[in-house]
């Protein structure tokens, strides 16, 4: 019995168990497209095989069949199959180059799976690895886009409105007068910030003790800091970065977008602001001070400590929300109390290669990368002492110490009085134990 194909709308054959004979679907006039789990191959036709027999199956016979659909292999078409059990998504293909390919193909009629498709690679794009994000128009040039990144923008007028940023295909700005000095990823990455992964309390003791820390030092400079309009941003920021202030910027944007969502600035860059004005480690460090405020007396004893020290940096830091840098005021909701932005900069470094890369090649890096992460950190989770994690168990330690200066007076009932000398200042609190609530 010799191989014939099948007609369109016929039901395929039945193989018993032990058969020697199997059908094979051609997929061809299409093209592979995406890597890793995002492959596919596109705009294919398929085209059924029945009968084909295990013991005559080599690479002439696929030569054969592939001339018979008006296709020629020589040097000009690649034929690969899916291994059953997997996909073209999930690594499946193997390219059949030889009888020995053939053979190893065959070993999978033998265990019982009777059909294998097959894809033909046109052009060779099974190997490339830049075509996730081409999209194949039948015009010779590239439509506009839009710019998914704030690229070099002209120069505006006041009341002139800001365009949308398009981009052609090869175009280019040869205005430099009105470029922005805003560098592209690539330049950026050879730049970045190294800054460790530590939590922010860390740093911030750093800073208490009077020693600059180099990784605040690296970070950007939000030179244009107004305690009416903070900016918090990734990004260098100059005059004429309009758009990220407080007219038509980032804050106004999220209160309008998430109106119920906490805002929080990066305590290093409003210090940078701050060090604009008012200089010197005393200011500095008692800025931190209030910043890590973990109650309002506390902060009420700082600032009026930072009133005595200099009254210009009191009313300067007086103007800025305390919701929005001090620990006192806010939300235990995010549980983090970290007042530093490492997170997101640690994180931007860690995918700085994966940004340069197409849209869906970006996410499978990243994928890849956090999926790592967590695997190694849950492998360093089993080494520690205890479910506390080391840096909050420090923490913790160094809070039992604090409290060698407290002094507990019980009053019945669950209540008590706690006695503390904060900067020479008497200073009382009471401890509801049943309510679980504190007067500081």
């Amino acid at each position: 019995m010799s191989h014939r194909r099948r007609l369109e709308g016929a039901l395929p054959p039945v193989y018993g168990r032990g058969s020697t004979y199997f059908s094979i679907e051609i997929n061809h006039g299409g093209y592979f497209l995406g890597t890793g789990s995002n492959r596919s191959y596109v705009n294919g036709h398929s085209i059924w095989y029945d009968n084909v027999d295990t013991v005559t199956w080599s690479t002439v016979m696929l030569e054969n069949i592939v001339e018979e659909i008006g296709y020629e292999t020589s040097g000009r078409i690649k034929v690969y199959y899916c291994i059953p059990i997997l996909t073209i998504s999930r690594n499946g293909l193997r390219e059949l180059r030889d009888d020995m390919d053939t053979e190893a193909m065959v070993t999978f009629v033998s265990i019982g799976n009777f059909f294998i498709s097959l894809y033909l690679d046109h052009d060779e794009r099974m190997r490339a690895r830049d075509w996730d994000d081409v999209v194949q128009f039948p015009v010779a040039d590239l439509p506009p886009v839009i710019s998914p990144v704030k690229a070099a923008t002209t120069c505006q007028t006041e009341e002139a409105p800001v365009p949308l940023q398009v981009v052609y295909a090869e175009s280019s700005v040869h205005d430099d007068d009105c470029i922005s000095n805003r560098t592209r990823q690539g330049k950026r990455k050879a730049a970045a910030i190294e800054i460790e992964e530590g939590d922010g309390a860390e740093e911030a003791e750093k800073d208490e003790e009077g020693e600059a820390s180099e990784e605040a030092d690296k970070e950007d400079n939000d030179s244009d800091f107004d305690p009416i309009a903070i900016v918090d941003s990734d990004f260098d920021i100059s005059e004429a970065d309009d758009d990220l202030f407080e007219d038509n910027g980032l804050i106004n944007a999220v209160k309008h977008v998430f109106p119920d969502a906490e805002h929080r600035f990066c305590v290093s860059h409003l210090l940078q602001n701050f060090q604009q004005q008012f200089r010197g480690d005393i200011l500095k460090n008692q800025l931190w001070k209030i910043a890590r405020s973990s109650t309002v007396t506390r902060y009420e004893a700082n600032m009026e400590y930072m009133k005595v020290l200099h009254p210009g940096a009191h009313a300067w830091l007086d103007e800025v929300d305390p919701k929005t840098w001090v620990r006192a005021f806010q939300s235990e909701l995010p549980k983090c109390d970290v007042l530093l932005n490492n997170n997101s900069e640690v994180f931007n470094k860690y995918i700085l290669e994966a940004r340069e890369l197409p849209v869906l090649s970006m996410f499978e890096k990243i994928k890849g990368q956090v999926m790592t992460r967590q695997y190694t950190k849950r492998k360093e989770e089993q080494k520690w002492p205890g479910s506390i994690c080391p840096k909050i168990r420090k923490m913790v330690e160094k809070n039992v110490q604090y409290s060698s200066n407290c002094y507990v007076d019980g009053a019945g009932d669950g209540l008590f009085q706690v006695n503390e000398m904060y900067n020479s200042i008497p200073i009382d609190y009471v401890v509801d134990l049943k309510s679980k609530t504190c007067t500081c």
